[in-house]
Parts: C-alpha cells; structure tokens; sequence
C-alpha cells in the first residue's frame, strides 16, 4: 500500500477517535447535569405544589371558620324546642358556595342529632353526618354520594377532627381565654378519589365556645383543579411537535391508583405509576408513547396526608429527559459535522504531505537509476531541512565524489565502486 494511502487512513483513524472521544464525553457530562437539574426542578415543584395546598387550606379553612360561625347557625342548634330536621341542607350549601369546595358536610354530637330530630345521612359513635351540599357541576351520582357519606375513614377523621377541637376549646375555657378553636386539614383518598379535607368546629354558643359538631369542605385534586393552579404548557400527548420542554406534568394518585393527571392518556397514566412503585423520594425514569420518549418523574406522598393512612396519596411531578435533551443532539450533531469536516481537511493535508513527501523519494529514485547508468553529473533538489533534504544533500556529495574519482579512473572502475558501495 502506497504510503500516500497510509497517511490518508491514518489521519481517518485518528480525527474519527477524537471526534468519537468528544461527542461522548460532552454527551456524558451534559446528560448527568440535565438529569441534576431535572432532579432539582421536580423537588421544587413538588415543594410548590404542597405550598399551593397551604394556601388553599388557609383560605378555605378561614372561609368555613367564618361560615360556621353564623348567628343563624348558633340559634339553630341552640333553639332545644326546633328540629333540627333537613335545616342543615341550607347551611352546607353556603359553605360549598363561600369555600368553592366540591363537597360540603355537616357532622354534629350523635346524642344531639337523635335528640333533636336531624336528619341522618350517616350515623357514628360520637358523631354523625346531617347534612351534604355538592357543586352542581362536581361529578358524583348518587352511588358515588353514598360511599362518600359511609367512608369509614372520612368519618373516623371527622370525628377525630370533632374530638381535637373539643379538647383546644375546652383547654381554653379552663385558660380563661375562651375561643374558636382552629381549622384544620388533610389530605385523603375517597372511593377512586383524592381529597383535600378541611374541618372548621361548629358551636352552640359564641362566648363558650362549646363544639357541637364540624364543618367540613372537600376539595377533589383531580385533573381540572392541576390546570388550574399550575401552568401546564404543550399538547400533553406526548408529540415533540406540540410540548414545550419546560413542561413539568403531574399525576396524583390514591395510593392504590393514579386519579388524575395533567397528562391526558390514562395509559400513560398507569405507566407511570407502575413504574414510581417502590421509589418513594428516589427519581425514577420511565419510556412513554410510541418513540419511548424517556421521562423523569419524582413520587412524593402529600405533606399533608397522615402518616397513619392505609392507602397514603400522593403525587409524581415527572419531565421530559429527551426534550432536556435537544440541546444535546444538536450539540453532538455539530461536533459530527466539524469532526468530518477536520477528517476531510486532515485527510486532505495528510494526502498533500505524503504526495509531497513521496514525489521528492521518486526524484532520489529516479536519480539513483542514472547513476546507476554512469551519469555521475546526475544532481538532485537539495533545498530545505528535513531528512529528506539532507538525504539529498548526501546524494550529491555522493555523485561529486565518484564523478572526481572518474576523472582519474576507467569508468567501469567507478561503476564497480558504485555498485559495491550499493
């Protein structure tokens, strides 16, 4: 193989490795930081998300207090000689109202409610449900109504609410500084539901402060509360061409099962809380749609779901690693390019230089040959530095001394010295 060709795959090997060594080593780096980054930004998001529950407990909490502090509502419960009977409808439909919540409940003393005649939509031990008021637009049949009422663990956190405030206002009076005890609020799932639960007390007298009974707001955490409490941008389904890769989505689940999500494919939805399954806090990465585009996702329980809950909700913030990713591709598609453009000008200089190199050996060669033939006047390009250069410096030193020596000698003398020489 000519040296030529040599030099020519040599230069080929060579910026291939380097170009090779760069695009993985940027891709590496690059990818570690975005995943950082991305680790970063759902913890944040997840903060925020409990933040904005804060706040919405805050207000619907302090809109309930208020609510339930009525003068009508005091009377009501008061007045021993008035049934209390369906009055309570009216009043869990201004709290629906006041709070926008989905659902409004009324749960007062079990005694009092059998004694005064209230009607029971669910009875307990120490408390019992009067009273239900749910948005026009809120989605709950009558099926749903009824689990809802019955939810063992709903009424178990009502009366555990009604207990609470009960002992704060009692701690009070014995204080000297009697008051309304203080709302308070968690987060549960319900039948398929996730809830945010806010309970205000319900007295039967402002200056005692004496707890009857408590007020509750349910708040469902479904796909329409996301979108609206969090900006979600892109189509949602998973194409490149409609998503904005600064999309961070959301699925909230029960514990059991994912409920809702700012991603519309149920499928999807399913995918990615199977795949969150034992990752509490850890960031996992999972495939969706058709091209396997890779996301990650964050499971994070709710602040402000108990502890003690069976079936703990929750929700998976998750982002689009690919997406992340486009700066990458094309950062790795401009190394490429320079990569093959500095492989064809190498190539082409590494070509040029033993073009250069192999064309002055030939002139030596072609000289040699005349020498060879008794033609010691034969001279070569001699000029520059190189070995190449002093080669043919030797040459000529070479030819003027056999040239002298023909003078005095036969030349078939000077060819037989040559020859040996060679």
């Amino acid at each position: 193989m000519s040296l030529r060709y040599k030099a020519l795959i040599a230069a080929i090997v060579l910026v291939s490795l380097v170009t090779g060594v760069l695009v993985y080593r940027a891709g590496q780096g690059y990818e570690q930081a975005e995943r950082a980054r991305i680790n970063q930004q759902l913890r944040a998001d997840a903060r925020n998300l409990n933040a904005v529950l804060d706040a919405r407990v805050t207000v619907v909490g302090a809109t309930l207090k208020f609510a339930s502090q009525s003068s009508e509502l005091v009377r009501l419960i008061r007045e021993d000689t008035v049934p209390l009977a369906g009055n309570f409808s009216t009043f869990t439909r201004e709290w629906a109202n006041a709070s926008q919540a989905d659902v409004a409940l009324a749960g007062i003393d079990t005694f009092t409610a059998e004694d005064r005649g209230a009607i029971v939509l669910h009875k307990g031990v120490d408390l019992s449900i009067v009273g239900m008021h749910k948005r026009e637009s809120f989605a709950l049949d009558a099926q749903g109504r009824d689990k809802l009422i019955a939810d063992a663990e709903l009424n178990k956190r009502m009366a555990a609410a009604f207990t609470q405030a009960d002992q704060t206002s009692n701690a009070l009076r014995k204080s000297g500084k009697a008051g309304p005890a203080p709302a308070t609020s968690l987060v549960m799932s319900i039948d398929t539901r996730v809830y945010l639960v806010v309970f205000a007390p319900l007295y039967d007298s402002l200056q005692e402060f004496t707890v009857i009974g408590v007020a509750a707001a349910l708040v469902e955490l479904d796909s329409t509360w996301l979108r609206d409490n969090f900006q979600v941008s892109g189509s949602g389904d998973g194409n490149d061409s409609g998503q904005d890769i600064a999309t961070i989505y959301k699925l909230v689940y029960t514990g059991a099962a994912p409920t809702a999500s700012t991603y519309d494919d149920r499928d999807s939805m399913e995918r990615v809380y199977a795949q969150s399954q034992g990752t509490s806090d850890e960031l996992f990465e999972f495939g969706l749609g058709e091209t396997g585009e890779r996301f990650l996702g964050l499971r994070v329980p709710f602040a402000q779901a108990p502890l003690d809950l069976a079936d703990r909700p929750g929700f998976i913030p998750f982002k689009s690693l690919d997406h992340e990713l486009v700066p990458l591709r094309r950062l790795r598609q401009d190394i490429s390019w320079l990569g093959v453009s500095l492989g064809v000008l190498a190539s082409l200089l590494a070509y040029l230089t033993a073009y250069s190199v192999i064309r002055r050996i030939r002139r030596l060669q072609a000289a040699t040959t005349q020498v060879r033939q008794g033609k010691f006047d034969t001279r070569v390009d001699a000029r520059g530095h190189d070995e190449i250069s002093a080669l043919g410096k030797a040459f000529n030193d070479m030819t003027t001394g056999l040239k002298a020596l023909g003078m005095y000698t036969h030349d078939t003398l000077a060819k037989t010295c040559w020859i040996s020489q060679n």
